[in-house]
């Protein structure tokens, strides 16, 4: 997976977060079932980028940063 991918579902999942917390969308019981169901989303992605290198090749290949 690549990093930009890895940040960018990190970082929606920060802003729905956000949004799920302030904005009256979802009454109390649910808004902890659609916080659960953000959390898992962005542990599934952290989950498969850490098996891989910034530039989407496998971890266990060695990684030369771009100059």
């Amino acid at each position: 997976m690549k990093r930009w991918f890895n940040v960018s579902v990190q970082l929606l999942g920060l802003a729905a977060h956000v949004a799920n917390l302030l904005l009256p969308v979802f009454s109390g019981d649910n808004k902890i079932i659609v916080a659960a169901m953000i959390a898992a989303v962005q542990g599934i992605t952290g989950i498969l980028a850490h098996a891989s290198n910034p530039d989407g090749t496998p971890a266990s290949v060695a990684y030369d940063e771009p100059k």
